[in-house]
């Protein structure tokens, strides 16, 4: 099967490190599998699941092709109170700060040496604050320190505050969660698109709060003497937010304090991958993962998935011990689709409001499906593969025409005629050909054989390829037997979705969707099955034989 390069894999490539355009300000641990960022000028937080184009905090956003994720109303707040009883609030949410230092990132993002990103910033005249993000590698959450200085002549009451407008999954409104632990979440769980986004407890809170977002992160940075956050979550779907407190610390002048917090995030339905760019003909496979809220998989739920575009088709899938399931389909005809998918959790057999649903797009580029009993489209995968075409074929161009007097390079997607040889002795091509006059397209794999291609419109879609590569056999003098001589036999692997037939000296076999090897020698023809099942026709017997992974069957010359 083949798949594009994730966007996550490729993104790590470019490093830990991305600054944002100018204009967004941010730096950036790009990990796996979070990416997380923080604003230049006020240290507010941005995160997001690399490679997903959707923040886990409002009204941040996500480059899909840089994977620069934007801050968003999320991070600490520090609230003073003086001698004289005057309020101020800095950092994150409330600005108020200068930034005395470029962010820096540093670590590889392993358990011994993490990321870190590290800010500073004045508080005016009354603080230094010092804010570093923390994360590894593997993890689903980041941690936040805050170190706050007073640097001002007078005595300080301090509360620290974090919190954000929650945008789980890319979806804004969500019911309240919370965990006793230790140690202590508090958070919101979206049930529409699957996914969780919260706090838990490192630093010990004074209070903590999910709801509505506007009034929860008003109490998080309010005056410390006349309000507090409430210590619940609510229970009905809100466009929610989330916040915890520090509070009772007294600062007298050059006294610091600490705070630490961790930033969780997990999709109770996820759906990988969010965005592929894939070339007509290729296997787009998706792995869902069903889980609840406390982690545990959902086993045996079936999950519904439809696409729509240039392409387009449905299936059900179902849920393992794992909570895993995956789906595939293949691209015919450039374009773009939208997969649609939704845990069917009462199996009903529609979508219910409860129930979570996950997109992703694929875009496809390439040729157009291959014309039924005509012609199939080829795509080089690995090593050298060579083609010939047939001499009658109407072709046009110079590569076409050098290709009907000898074998030629095959070296990016190009269609071709059914009649055409081609050798992938030391090479791997990838075969669309069509599924027949209903439309569609079939996909295999081809490797480590030479073969023939040929597909006959009685034959209801099936796609032949016949080993054509030479072996010579002589008889003994003595006996008459046949025996092999020079080149003592032939192989050619399979692997693919769809109707193929390898077609070998002593038997066929015919496929759906399977991985299996046809080997030929002058006395008989081997069909040996490693995934899925294959029909065997053995000419001698003039019979079929099932065979199923991981079996094999050896069909023998005719005796005379």
């Amino acid at each position: 099967m083949l798949r594009s390069l994730p966007l996550r894999s490729a993104l790590l490539l470019i490093g830990a490190l991305l600054v944002a355009p100018a204009s967004a300000q941010a730096a950036q641990i790009t990990g796996d599998p979070l990416s997380v960022s923080s604003d230049d000028n006020t240290g507010r937080l941005g995160a997001a699941f690399t490679g997903s184009g959707t923040p886990e905090f409002c009204c941040s956003s996500v480059d899909q092709e840089t994977g620069v994720v934007s801050p968003g109303n999320a991070g600490f707040v520090v609230v003073t109170v003086n001698s004289n009883g005057i309020v101020d609030q800095y950092g994150s949410r409330q600005g108020n700060v200068t930034p005395t230092s470029a962010p820096t990132v540093t670590g590889d993002g392993s358990a011994g040496n993490p990321f870190r990103l590290v800010q500073t910033f004045n508080g005016g005249d009354v603080l230094d604050i010092r804010q570093e993000l923390i994360y590894v590698n593997g993890d689903t959450h980041f941690r936040a320190v805050l170190n706050v200085t007073n640097k001002s002549s007078d005595r300080l009451q301090i509360r620290a505050s974090m919190g954000a407008d929650l945008l789980g999954g890319g979806n804004d409104r969500g019911t309240g969660l919370f965990e006793a632990g230790p140690p202590r979440f508090v958070g919101g769980f979206n049930l529409s698109v699957g996914s969780v986004a919260g706090l838990f407890e490192i630093t010990g809170w004074s209070h903590y709060e999910e709801g509505q977002f506007g009034p929860v992160l008003s109490r998080a940075d309010a005056d410390p003497r006349q309000e507090h956050l409430l210590d619940t979550v609510d229970p009905t779907e809100v466009d929610n937010g989330a916040a915890v407190q520090w509070d009772g610390q007294t600062l007298s002048p050059g006294r610091s304090a600490g705070f630490e917090v961790g930033w969780r995030f997990s999709r109770t339905f996820d759906l990988d991958p969010e965005r592929a760019l894939l070339t007509t003909g290729d296997i787009a496979t998706f792995k869902v993962k069903l889980r609840e809220t406390g982690g545990n998989p959902q086993a045996n739920v079936p999950v519904r998935w439809t696409v729509a575009g240039i392409n387009n088709a449905e299936g059900v899938a179902q849920t393992n011990a794992q909570g895993e399931a995956t789906f595939e389909y293949i691209g015919a005809n450039p374009g773009s689709d939208f997969v649609s998918v939704f845990a069917d959790l009462n199996s009903n057999g529609q979508h219910d409001e409860a129930e979570p649903r996950r997109q992703a797009q694929v875009v496809w580029a390439g040729l157009e499906a291959p014309a039924f009993g005509e012609d199939v489209n080829l795509k080089p995968v690995s090593g050298r593969v060579l083609v010939r075409l047939p001499r009658n074929a109407k072709v046009h161009g110079k590569w076409a025409h050098a290709a009907q007097s000898r074998f030629v390079p095959l070296t990016s997607q190009t269609r071709v005629p059914v009649g055409a040889e081609l050798d992938t002795t030391r090479g791997n091509v990838q075969l669309t050909s069509s599924k027949g006059v209903g439309g569609g397209v079939q996909t295999s794999q081809f490797y480590s054989g030479r073969f023939s291609v040929s597909q006959r419109t009685r034959e209801g879609g099936i796609t032949e390829v016949k080993m054509t590569e030479p072996i010579k056999c002589q008889k003994n003098s003595r006996g008459g037997k046949v025996t092999a001589a020079a080149k003592r036999s032939r192989r050619l692997w399979g692997r693919g979705k769809g109707r193929f037939r390898t077609r070998g000296r002593h038997s066929s076999a015919t496929v759906r969707g399977t991985q299996w090897l046809t080997k030929d020698t002058c006395t008989t023809t081997t069909t040996s099955v490693k995934e899925g099942t294959v029909i065997v026709k053995d000419f001698a017997k003039r019979k079929n034989v099932r065979v199923k992974a991981p079996k094999r069957y050896v069909a023998r010359a005719r005796r005379r």
